[in-house]
């Protein structure tokens, strides 16, 4: 069956921009969302948040440029 999934927030163009400490915020609202997700039994999208949240944290580590 299908699920409409909002697109993903890593792949957002500004989302390379973003100082460190804000993208560090972005990461934790995203693992609070994918935990309240899990506690839901909505595994799809617990899994969906979980994936942005391991992209964001990969652009994170490879930030060049620290804030």
């Amino acid at each position: 069956y299908y699920i409409e999934q909002e697109p993903s927030i890593a792949a957002d163009p500004l989302i390379p921009y973003m100082r460190s400490d804000e993208l560090a915020k972005l990461i934790k609202a995203t693992e609070k969302k994918m935990l309240e997700a899990a506690d839901r039994l909505n595994f799809i999208e617990a899994d969906h948040l979980k994936k942005e949240m391991e992209s964001l944290k990969q652009i994170l580590a490879n930030k060049t440029y620290k804030s």
